[in-house]
């Protein structure tokens, strides 16, 4: 028996060695016969019919066999799918795999080797990618039989790659739902073995230049990788990582990253050990100068719901400015298993020195809770500062939560005392409490609090992963007293020397450009000085550089203001549009000028722009147009009604009479309609109408808003009552109109009669009326009755009366 079966292996050893002796000449046949260019063009039809895409091979094609099955191509380009931009191409490729292990479902290759070759990876925004049709599996060509059926589970393919070789490799990438584009340039990457659970070096070196979202970075660095095909895992021991570049809105980074790192993919576990991150940066004024964050050990299984953390430390050095500034944050220990929880307390300290000092101390109690959602009760925290005249000294408990998944940081049950002493301010108690929330997007907050006896509620959110942070905020205050808040004005000083004129007072709107966003404000009641607004209610918009403020209104001044704004940082221009219904003109003028200039209730609308980088600038360029309407009103400072009646003594003298504004006289007036046309800083009217009883008043001129001075000219005239009921004192006035001129700063103007005008004016009046008596008596008229007499039953017309009548005429065209 035993002899049978060894001659059955002997047998059997024959035709092995029969079959591979067929096979090593069957491969030499191969080789010597085979026929580069033919199959190129096999190649070009196939991928042309099956994927219409257009394949070059320009340079040589080299196939060998034995001992390997060996593939090097040169100058080789694919297209885009049904366009004739290229989507890859390479300069040198060369593989070679072992032939046995493919019968048994292993790929064995013994070096792969890419140089110069780039890759365009592209999706749009409806997700369409251009590599997919290379990633679908091309079916059986027509007419061929039906394919067996596949094994239900096939095992994976086992792939053992004795060493990669990469030397620049560019992959231009446009995805536009990441919003990521850009180019990342494989310099080189160089690997040992690469097999399933084997232990390989891994050499590093990377440049990436992104449009979207901006970046510069370089990376190089070197580690032990280990990979799982079965669970898709990887691990990085012995790792050493250098980063350099522009990123994430820093500069000048610098950092470094060693230790364990380990990912399972079938449990989506990261596990780490010895872990130590370090960087150097800058972000405009502040540099982070030495970061470090130290773990010891980090695990998390989320399928497990295990989070582990012993021994992290964060240590931070920045300058911010000339400020100096150290952060120390450390956990002990925490261990998380479903709805166990376990460890040591966390604690920290802030620091700040410089022309800023403060210090800050935090400590939490043990954690609770559970593994979804990670508590530390009794968190305390302790700050006091000062930076020069300022000074803070306040204190806050609350409960900090830690959500993995995903990752939020909140403060619940927050309560704060704050005492906050600044010039400007008197000194303040500043009451919070509610709740903050912080996550890899928007930062939230929900508070309500009390500033001195100002209670308020506000809420909002935060964005600072923009370029300019996005910040969103509402607040709502039931009685806002400024004057209980802002510091009193200093008491006036005693008179002294004019000192020099100071400088021009710049405008500066640098800060619209520092974040972006919505704000509304609303006020019960609002008080500032002597202002007292109620039901207030402002909405801004913040883009770019620009405010736009649509709604700016509430109830002031015994009426209501509805009115909007704008202002850009970059011209520095600004923007006022409004209108006030029912206002006291009187208390307006007071509380907008401080001047006692006017009385009454009335309208007020304005549509004024400016610009300018000075505060004067802006007064002098200030343009548009304002348009007041008063009734029942006064002007304060001079009683116009009483001048006149003193008129007989005054065209006696025939001069002019200069009177300073004197606030116990006023000129009272029934209806007050004027508007301005403003240009340069120049109100200029020419439409004034003021009625009374007394007067009828108009007038022309212009207010210089830069200089502060008025140049104005009034022209009053008597009503027809006022001259009945005036005796002789008026009389002298029956017909003539009184130009009165203002002129000087606001704050003292000068009233200047021209009766000097006013005294010609009523000679030419009396001449001609006495001209008309004598000749009306010569042609056997009557003297006209007297204004306010009973008049006779008309006469009927007579040809001496169209007489007198063309007689009346040309006497009075003599005078005029």
């Amino acid at each position: 028996m035993s002899e049978t079966m060894s001659s059955w292996l002997k047998r059997l050893a024959w035709v092995v060695a029969g079959v591979a002796g067929l096979a090593v000449i069957a491969a030499a046949w191969l080789v010597l016969q085979f026929d580069a260019e033919r199959y190129k063009g096999l190649a070009i039809d196939w991928v042309r019919e099956h994927h219409q895409r257009e394949l070059k091979l320009e340079g040589p094609v080299s196939l060998r066999l034995l001992p390997r099955l060996a593939v090097r191509i040169e100058q080789a380009s694919l297209s885009e799918q049904g366009h004739p931009d290229t989507f890859a191409s390479v300069e040198q490729a060369s593989l070679s795999v072992a032939v046995w292990p493919l019968l048994r479902g292993a790929l064995e290759v013994d070096q792969i080797e890419l140089r110069n070759a780039s890759v365009r990876l592209i999706r749009d925004s409806e997700g369409r990618r251009n590599i997919d049709d290379l990633l679908k599996r091309s079916g059986p060509p027509e007419g061929s039989p039906p394919a067996a059926s596949e094994p239900a589970a096939a095992g994976p393919l086992r792939f053992d790659v004795q060493g990669v070789l990469i030397e620049n490799l560019r992959l231009q990438i446009d995805d536009r739902p990441a919003a990521l584009r850009g180019e990342v340039q494989l310099r080189r990457l160089r690997t040992g073995r690469l097999a399933h659970q084997v232990p390989t070096d891994v050499d590093l070196d990377l440049r990436a230049e992104m449009s979207e979202p901006l970046a510069r970075v370089e990376v190089q660095g070197q580690s032990r990788v280990q990979f799982d095909l079965d669970t898709a895992s990887a691990a990085l021991r012995e790792m050493a990582l250098s980063v350099r570049g522009d990123a994430a809105g820093l500069s000048g980074i610098e950092a470094r990253l060693s230790g364990m790192l380990a990912y399972d993919g079938t449990q989506r576990a990261v596990q780490a050990e010895g872990l130590r991150l370090t960087l150097r940066a800058s972000q405009g004024k502040m540099q982070i100068q030495d970061g470090r964050l130290d773990i010891q050990r980090f695990g998390f299984e989320p399928e497990r719901k295990s989070l582990v953390v012993d021994a992290m430390a964060l240590r931070l050095k920045a300058q911010i400015d000339t400020q100096a500034v150290a952060l120390e944050l450390d956990w002990p220990s925490l261990r998380v298993a479903g709805e166990a929880i376990e460890g040591g307390p966390l604690q920290g300290r802030l620091s700040a020195t410089g022309p800023t000092s403060a210090q800050a101390e935090f400590r939490s109690g043990p954690p609770r809770g559970r593994f979804d959602l990670v508590e530390l009760p009794g968190l305390q925290l302790r700050l006091k500062g000062r930076s020069g005249s300022h000074q803070l000294d306040g204190e806050a408990q609350a409960l900090l939560t830690v959500q993995p998944q995903p990752l939020q940081v909140s403060l619940r049950n927050l309560r704060s005392s704050t005492r906050v002493e600044t010039p400007g301010l008197q000194p303040q108690n500043l009451q919070l409490q509610g709740e903050l929330q912080g996550s890899a997007g928007p930062s939230r907050w929900q508070l309500e609090g009390q500033l001195g006896n100002n209670r308020f509620t506000t809420r909002g959110e935060l964005d600072l992963a923009p370029s300019v942070p996005r910040l969103q905020a509402q607040a709502r205050f039931d009685r806002l007293n400024l004057n209980e808040v802002l510091a009193p004005s200093a008491a006036p000083k005693p008179a002294q020397p004019s000192p020099p004129p100071a400088g021009p007072t710049p405008v500066d709107l640098s800060a619209l450009q520092a974040v972006q966003g919505r704000f509304e404000l609303q006020a019960g009641e609002l008080l500032y000085q002597r202002y007292r607004l109620a039901d207030a209610r402002i909405t801004a918009e913040l883009k770019e550089g620009t405010l736009v403020v649509p709604t700016l209104a509430g109830r002031i001044w015994g009426g209501r203001f509805d009115g909007s704004a704008r202002a850009e940082s970059g011209s520095r221009r600004l923007a006022l549009r409004g209108a006030a219904q029912g206002i006291d003109v009187g208390a307006a003028v007071r509380d907008v000028a401080d001047k006692d200039l006017l009385a009454g209730r009335g309208d007020l609308r304005v549509d004024l722009t400016t610009g300018g980088s000075t505060v004067e600038a802006w007064r002098s360029a200030l343009a548009g147009e304002a348009a007041l309407q008063v009734r029942d009103g006064a002007i304060k400072g001079f009683n116009l009604a009483r001048a006149l009646r003193e008129a007989k003594a005054a065209l006696t003298l025939n001069r002019d009479a200069l009177q300073q504004a004197r606030a116990t006289e006023q000129t009272d007036f029934s209806e007050l309609n004027v508007s301005f046309q403003i240009a340069e800083g120049v109100a200029r009217s020419n439409d004034l109408d003021m009625k009374s009883p007394f007067l009828r008043v108009g007038g022309e001129g212009q207010i210089d808003i830069g200089r502060n001075r008025i140049d104005y000219t009034v022209r009053a005239a008597l009503t027809s009552t006022a001259q009945g009921q005036g005796g002789a004192e008026l009389a002298a006035l029956r017909g003539v109109t009184v130009p009165v001129r203002l002129t000087g700063p606001l704050e003292a103007i000068e009233w200047n009669v021209r009766w000097s005008a006013v005294a010609a004016q009523a000679a030419t009046t009396q001449l001609r009326d006495k001209l008309e008596e004598q000749l009306k008596g010569r042609l056997g008229g009557k003297a006209a009755p007297a204004e306010g007499a009973a008049s006779e039953p008309a006469a009927p017309r007579s040809l001496e009366d169209a007489a007198k009548d063309k007689l009346k005429d040309k006497l009075r065209g003599i005078f005029k």
